[in-house]
């Protein structure tokens, strides 16, 4: 199974999305900015989706502004941790691609990626309450497909 994956995984090169960053530069200082906008909407991104229990992460549920970089997550059908219901139960809290690794090397992960992830996380834990008051919202009134399925 594990050898199965490295094959697929050696089929694709790592820097396909980050030629695609490249891309959209003129110069070496356009694409590090574009690049530090990426990693840090991408990390803020996945601690919010972890939160609230985002599924179905893959790369074609991104979109990134060619202008600067930002990463904007799109299909949210699979929300709250209702990936954990399907047939193949999902418990990747996020997606860490070679592709996205790509982007971000040569530096490490420690670096802007999980510094930015560890402020976001600081960011909200400050504001529980805030976040605590939103999601009661789905205490009072669940969603359609939670009713369903408690039926």
């Amino acid at each position: 199974m594990i050898s199965a994956f490295d094959q697929h995984k050696q089929a694709m090169p790592w820097y396909l999305l980050r030629n695609g960053l490249e891309n959209l530069c003129l110069t070496s200082s356009a694409f590090l900015a574009i690049k530090n906008q990426f990693v840090k909407s991408l990390a803020t991104f996945s601690v919010a989706s972890y939160l609230i229990g985002i599924g179905d992460r893959h790369l074609e549920n991104f979109l990134v502004d060619t202008s600067d970089g930002e990463v904007l997550g799109i299909d949210f059908g699979i929300a709250f941790g209702s990936g954990l219901q399907l047939g193949i139960p999902e418990l990747m809290p996020f997606r860490l691609t070679q592709q996205i690794e790509g982007v971000i090397a040569p530096h490490p992960l420690e670096g802007v990626y999980k510094q930015t992830m560890v402020n976001a996380m600081l960011a909200l834990r400050k504001r529980k309450s805030l976040i605590m008051d939103t999601c009661e919202i789905f205490v009072k009134e669940p969603l359609l497909d939670w009713v369903k399925d408690a039926k």
